[in-house]
């Protein structure tokens, strides 16, 4: 039986499949859940995953990696969480790096800053946002390759939330490519 949990710690609980909690105090692995399976907190404090597989939250305060919904069900898996508080995943395959209040609830997010929250699969959201929802004012979202936004329509909007003058100068031979 390859059913084993590691947990080392103060105060720190864990329990399920292939789980394994290093240090911190008052982290969690959840049990409840058959899909609970091989996950890992590392150090921090007050940290839960639950309800999700192959997933880890690596330092950080209060931050969660969960499942939804009444059975909690899973709905994360493979997902990451490095530093940071108050950052949750319910999205599979995402990641949050460090930062404060980030919440990647759709597939393939990533979020680096604070209060961002991912709105589309895929989203790669970078900077800040008191009120960001996938759109909102005071934050940078950088996408494409080598950090070049490929899109068919951009929209530039300055602190008010009124669109800002926006203009490129130049041609396909001045512009650098």
């Amino acid at each position: 039986d390859d059913a084993y949990t590691i947990v080392l710690g103060y105060n720190v609980t864990g329990s399920g499949t292939r789980q394994f909690i290093g240090g911190g105090a008052e982290n969690i692995i959840a049990t409840g859940s058959a899909v609970n399976t091989s996950n890992a907190i590392v150090g921090g404090a007050i940290n839960i995953i639950s309800g999700t597989q192959a997933s880890i939250i690596a330092g950080g305060y209060k931050n969660q990696i969960t499942g939804s919904g009444a059975s909690n069900a899973l709905v994360s898996g493979h997902s990451g969480i490095f530093g940071g508080y108050y950052n949750h995943i319910s999205g599979s395959s995402s990641t949050v790096l460090g930062g404060k209040f980030n919440f990647a609830k759709t597939d393939y997010a990533t979020l680096i800053g604070q209060n961002l929250t991912s709105s589309a699969d895929g989203e790669v959201i970078i900077g800040f946002g008191a009120n960001y929802a996938g759109g909102g004012i005071q934050t940078t979202i950088v996408s494409g390759s080598n950090f070049i936004s490929n899109a068919t329509s951009a929209a530039i909007f300055n602190e008010s939330g009124t669109t800002a003058d926006f203009r490129v100068e130049g041609n396909s031979d001045t512009i650098p490519k």
